[in-house]
């Protein structure tokens, strides 16, 4: 394993975020360990990308009382009681469609989710003002993109 430590990522992100760069975006990691998803939206939304939790607990209420738009999704009901829970959970990964529309329904906000494949999955809110974007990794890893 290679090394790394905090002042070259750091350094790495400074050159990233300079204002004479030539690209019209910059890609953020905001962080993972299982909440990337959930961080980038916090980044997005201008909050501290370490209030993540905060996000996952207005998805979490979100699904919760829109059982039955998201049900139809589940076996059971305890599949989809235990889907909630991991929402709420630090450390799990988001597992896709329902937690990025719940993002848009919830902060009335549209999401692009650009793959490295080069497809954009958008994701429409109501009464939308503003447009999250998220680069998903190799699916493995979310990040931030900032427009310059």
């Amino acid at each position: 394993m290679g090394k790394h430590n905090k002042k070259n990522k750091r350094n790495s992100r400074k050159v990233n975020k300079k204002k004479n760069s030539t690209k019209p975006y910059n890609i953020v990691d905001v962080g993972g360990s299982g909440d990337c998803f959930y961080r980038v939206v916090a980044h997005q939304l201008g909050m501290n990308p370490n209030n993540f939790m905060e996000i996952r607990r207005k998805i979490s209420i979100y699904v919760d009382n829109n059982k039955e738009t998201f049900i139809p999704f589940f076996e059971n009901d305890k599949e989809f009681t235990n889907f909630v829970s991991s929402i709420k959970k630090k450390g799990n990964w988001c597992d896709g469609e329902i937690e990025m529309q719940s993002v848009c329904n919830s902060y009335n906000v549209d999401l692009h989710v650009y793959g490295d494949n080069g497809n954009i999955n958008k994701f429409k809110g109501d009464n939308t003002t503003k447009i999250i974007r998220m680069y998903h990794e190799v699916d493995v890893h979310f990040k931030s993109i900032v427009i310059n």
